[in-house]
């Protein structure tokens, strides 16, 4: 979800300034609000239920780079570009009214 938010990014034309209509779409902000925000954040708890329950086996071993470690700082990073579109997506709502 972090690479599609960031994805959705450059298609929503944020990194960008928003010469070309074409660039400005505020359901490609919408849709990246909802994929880096909320989706990101269910796969992050659902992430952390499965490893609980896989830890409470005998026969779990981790990785030397422990996901558990890792996880949480990507589902930040793609709660924090969710909230980056929907501030893009505010933006556009505004210049509309």
């Amino acid at each position: 979800m972090l690479l599609v938010a960031a994805a959705l990014l450059f298609m929503g034309g944020e990194f960008m300034p928003c010469g070309k209509a074409a660039t400005c779409d505020p359901a490609v902000n919408l849709s990246g609000f909802v994929g880096g925000s909320l989706i990101g954040v269910a796969s992050f708890g659902a992430f952390m239920a499965d490893d609980k329950a896989y830890r409470a086996t005998k026969r779990y071993r981790d990785w030397p780079i422990s996901p558990r470690r890792l996880i949480p700082w990507i589902a930040g990073l793609a709660w924090a570009l969710g909230i980056w579109h929907m501030f893009g997506f505010a933006l556009h709502l505004t210049r509309l009214l």
